[in-house]
């Protein structure tokens, strides 16, 4: 998983039990989206947290040229 690599500074290899961690939370969120306002606000939630991300891939293309 990306969130946990990012965790650990990079480390491929890490614990089973911090990539449970990461696992189960990603879980509980989207059920507490889910739950909470339904699909529409997990679609929310999924696209405004793409949005700036996005934007800054779009940055790091250009610095590349």
């Amino acid at each position: 998983m990306v969130v946990d690599t990012l965790a650990t500074g990079g480390v491929a290899n890490t614990p089973v039990w911090q990539r449970i961690f990461w696992a189960s939370l990603m879980g509980i969120v989207a059920i507490a989206l889910l739950l909470a306002g339904g699909l529409s606000a997990l679609q929310t939630v999924t696209i405004a947290s793409a949005l700036p991300f996005s934007v800054i891939l779009l940055i790091s293309i250009y610095g590349l040229f």
